[in-house]
């Protein structure tokens, strides 16, 4: 259970430090994106406001400061034009150095053919912008090599996510180390918890046990009561609680059980042929719908004991004259077969009991009509909830329709 605990705390405290990482990976290359993007619009706009030349003037440093552009960068940017002239091409490569006429021609069509106003192409490893504009003298196609922009945007991303996996790894670890000690009080106050259980179920046992006995002498002396029938019956009652409080706490000691390949449909159906005269006793209808031959990976004694506490717990809260349903069968769930157990009963005072907490210990939903669930102690369901976790299944609980259904899925 606290394995469970503590991988869930390490799981958790590593999705948000996860989430936050990724916030903080996505804002600051996203801003890193968009200032290299500005930068690069505001030259290529410059280029075909001056017909492909760049200027230093006033104007334009004034415009590349507005960007954080430096003025000793910029006669170190590569740039050169394209100009549509009748069947012909006038091309100007003055500022660009490693690119011939023959090689621009082999680029230019495909750029052409596209229609686009702005993009990007790669030649022989370099990177570079355009932006196409339309004169009266045809089109003007500008050129901004911006390897090194690309370049140093590629570089922080990847040393940004390489960065937050490593500090991520550094915090799993950490998480790792410290979880021991976030979770050590938890396990102080269980063992606490534990121990008094089953130091106080022991010590009841001999007063329960005089109890019992002094009841059964005065009922040799003086006959049979309501009232040493009541005793008997609280007795009776204490002793049941105590021994499922121990066997409860016994369960939350094992964080695993022995599993093994069993028909579990022999096990329902023995289940269910010995609950069936306690139903038909208490004027209650049973119909049970159990698929032959499922197996599944189950403790016997665990498994028969699961069924037992549902259809028990079934019996008690099920209305007078009511149904109570058992169902095995194999279904999809989650995109593959697995085995699902139903066990409902018809219970109308259901829609004042908060279903969410039926698996919480010593929990009863108050009932007007029944008086027999005074029996029940709460812990059943904690205890079939225990029962499912260790068979590594899930359980569930629904009510619809005046029924009330409990759906384990394994």
């Amino acid at each position: 259970m606290f394995r469970k605990l503590r991988i869930k705390f390490i799981a958790t405290a590593t999705l948000a430090i996860a989430l936050i990482l990724t916030f903080f990976l996505v804002l600051m290359n996203s801003i890193v994106y968009t200032q290299t993007e500005g930068n690069i619009h505001t030259v290529l706009s410059i280029l075909t406001k001056n017909e492909g030349e760049l200027p230093i003037t006033d104007e334009i440093k004034e415009s590349l400061t507005e960007k954080n552009i430096q003025e000793g960068i910029v006669y170190n940017f590569q740039y050169f034009s394209v100009r549509e002239k009748e069947n012909d091409y006038a091309i100007s490569l003055t500022n660009v150095q490693s690119l011939t006429e023959a090689e621009v021609k082999s680029f230019l069509p495909n750029i052409l053919k596209k229609q686009e106003t702005y993009g990007s192409i790669t030649h022989k490893g370099r990177y570079f912008t355009y932006q196409v504009s339309q004169s009266t003298t045809g089109k003007l196609l500008v050129f901004f090599e911006t390897t090194n922009y690309i370049r140093e945007r590629d570089t922080l991303l990847q040393v940004s996510i390489w960065l937050a996996l490593a500090s991520l790894l550094l915090l799993i670890l950490l998480f790792t180390l410290i979880s021991g000690i976030v979770i050590r009080p938890f396990i102080k106050n269980y063992e606490k918890q534990r121990m008094f259980i089953t130091n106080a179920g022991h010590e009841l046992k001999t007063p329960l046990a005089i109890i019992s006995a002094n009841t059964e002498l005065q009922e040799l002396m003086e006959g049979e009561t309501e009232w040493s029938i009541s005793t008997k019956e609280q007795t009776e009652r204490l002793n049941h609680l105590i021994g499922r409080l121990i066997r409860l706490a016994r369960l939350e000691e094992q964080e695993d059980i022995k599993l093994a390949p069993q028909n579990i449909s022999v096990i329902a159906e023995k289940v269910a042929s010995d609950f069936a005269p306690l139903f038909t006793k208490e004027d209650k209808k049973f119909e049970s719908s159990i698929e032959a031959d499922v197996v599944e990976k189950v403790a016997q004694e665990e498994f028969y004991e699961l069924l037992s506490i549902l259809l028990d717990n079934a019996r008690k809260y099920c209305d007078p004259a009511g149904t109570i349903r058992l169902t095995l069968q194999r279904k999809n769930y989650l995109l593959r077969k697995r085995t699902c157990i139903t066990i409902s009963n018809d219970y109308k005072d259901g829609q004042a009991a908060n279903i969410k907490r039926f698996f919480d210990r010593f929990y009863r939903a108050e009932t007007s009509h029944n008086n027999q669930t005074i029996s029940g102690h709460g812990i059943g369901l904690s205890m079939a909830q225990h029962l499912v976790s260790l068979f590594r299944g899930k359980i569930f609980v629904t009510y619809k329709k005046q029924v009330i259904t409990f759906t384990v899925w394994l």
